[in-house]
């Protein structure tokens, strides 16, 4: 479900609805999670408490949309701090994430040398938003260039395959895992050339080899790249995002985002999302222009819920960081994932957010419980009694 459920290979080449499919999945796991575990109930009963919130959402709204936005949210949460919480499941999940993802990427850097040499799609299908997503081989992509393509892997987009990559690094980090594979999704995922992956990746060296030799590395391969790249025009797609246009980085297809959202909003959005484009055909208002994947998309999307979820999930990565040094990169990443990738609602980005969230704070605690009591020598010695 982590790492396969936000694909749309299921729905596009067999033309069915994934997401009951994966409902009835998830389902399943948290009866296995409850057989484990056992049952949370401070935590039951919160997700019992959002869960009443979304239905009341619904009945004041009429939405299934919105409903369908909603309702993951705390089953997701629920799950992720149950998985935390049994013993060496995260460590299994995170290895078997760390050896499909390095298939990936091993695939990936193929079905690129494919399409570099010539190669021609093999197929295509529909993304879930309508766009062409066509296999070079060994990996999908809904973006080229001629020869160049943006490889996606399994995934809608470049920018998917990267997040889960960064993401499952960051699991990575928390959990004390090796670092060279870890260097080597890391570095391995630049092939999709997404601009929030090199901007992790600087996190990552920063957090393995400070900030000094992170500046002379970044300066020394920067300036070979751009020395590179600039003899040809191929890559100029990735070179220009570089670039400063009207005091914005060109690259930047966030903040005109945040532009969208404050020409619409409206007390019905702030509360409710965009549940007047929800009886229209497609369920969507094309005239509110892009708002899909930023932090406005929270709000339009689902209302207050989801912006009570997002700010909610950034204060706990604060927290989170000011809590381990070994946390502070996987919580710095998975807030500047989420500024650009805000889908705390979805059945993949949901899940391995909070799983990865609660992991950090059940190790945090676990480790002031096993703090050593310091008695002084010269302290006196009480009996039980008090004398």
């Amino acid at each position: 479900m982590l790492a396969i459920c936000w694909s749309p290979l299921l729905p596009g080449l067999l033309s069915v609805q994934s997401s009951w499919a994966f409902l009835a999945a998830f389902v399943v796991y948290v009866g296995l999670v409850f057989n484990k575990r056992g049952v949370d109930v401070p935590l039951l009963v919160l997700s019992t408490l959002l869960i009443m919130c979304c239905l009341l959402l619904f009945l004041a709204t009429g939405s299934e949309t919105l409903l369908a936005r909603t309702l993951p949210l705390p089953l997701l949460v629920f799950a992720a701090h149950q998985t935390a919480s049994i013993d060496k499941l995260p460590e299994a999940i995170c290895r078997v994430l760390s050896v499909y993802l390095v298939a990936g990427v091993v695939l990936s850097i193929i079905g690129f040398a494919y399409a570099y040499a010539g190669g021609q799609p093999l197929l295509s299908i529909a993304n879930p938003d309508g766009r062409e997503n066509s296999l070079f081989l060994t990996t999908m992509t809904n973006v080229w260039f001629e020869t160049i393509i943006r490889p996606s892997f399994i995934y809608d987009e470049p920018g998917a395959f990267s997040f889960i990559v960064c993401a499952t690094v960051a699991l990575r980090e928390v959990l004390g895992k090796s670092a060279r594979t870890s260097y080597f999704l890391m570095l391995g995922g630049l092939i999709t050339f997404s601009l929030a992956h090199v901007l992790v990746l600087l996190l990552f060296l920063v957090a393995r080899l400070g900030i000094l030799k992170t500046c002379l590395i970044a300066a020394a391969v920067s300036s070979g790249a751009i020395l590179a790249l600039s003899a040809s025009d191929e890559f100029n797609f990735f070179t220009s995002r570089f670039a400063i246009e009207d005091g914005r980085l060109a690259g930047d297809n966030r903040s005109n985002q945040l532009d969208n959202l404050a020409e619409v909003i409206d007390p019905e959005i702030f509360l409710f999302g965009d549940i007047a484009c929800h009886n229209r055909p497609d369920r969507t208002c094309p005239e509110h222009g892009d708002i899909s994947s930023s932090p406005a998309t929270p709000v339009y999307r689902g209302g207050l819920l989801l912006l009570t979820a997002q700010i909610v999930t950034h204060a706990a990565l604060i927290v989170a960081f000011f809590r381990r040094k070994a946390f502070r990169f996987a919580a710095l990443a998975l807030s500047l994932l989420l500024l650009q990738r805000p889908s705390f609602e979805g059945f993949g980005y949901g899940l391995i957010t909070y799983m990865t969230l609660f992991v950090m704070f059940k190790r945090s605690s676990s480790r002031r419980q096993r703090t050593p009591m310091v008695r002084f020598s010269n302290a006196p010695h009480l009996s039980p009694s008090g004398s």
